[in-house]
């Protein structure tokens, strides 16, 4: 049950970004961007985009704790 509470807080909040998201100008979309993102790759041969997030202790919080929640993360086998 805690596992469904949580996933139902990340779509929210995640809804509530995006909305928030598409009511900025573009120039601040690119920087909010910047903020977040480190690093994408695309990997052509395999068809698969990888992300890495900056480390931002105080957006993330704890990094670790979340490694292998999401779907095709490290910790879930990839």
């Amino acid at each position: 049950m805690k596992d469904i509470l949580w996933i139902i807080g990340i779509r929210n909040g995640m809804k509530n970004f995006l909305q928030l998201f598409a009511q900025l100008p573009d120039r601040e979309k690119v920087e909010l961007i910047n903020l977040l993102v480190q690093q994408v790759l695309f990997d052509g041969l395999n068809q698969k985009v990888t992300i890495k997030l900056r480390p931002l202790p105080q957006v993330w919080g704890d990094r670790d704790a979340l490694e292998g929640v999401f779907y095709g993360s490290k910790k879930r086998g990839g």
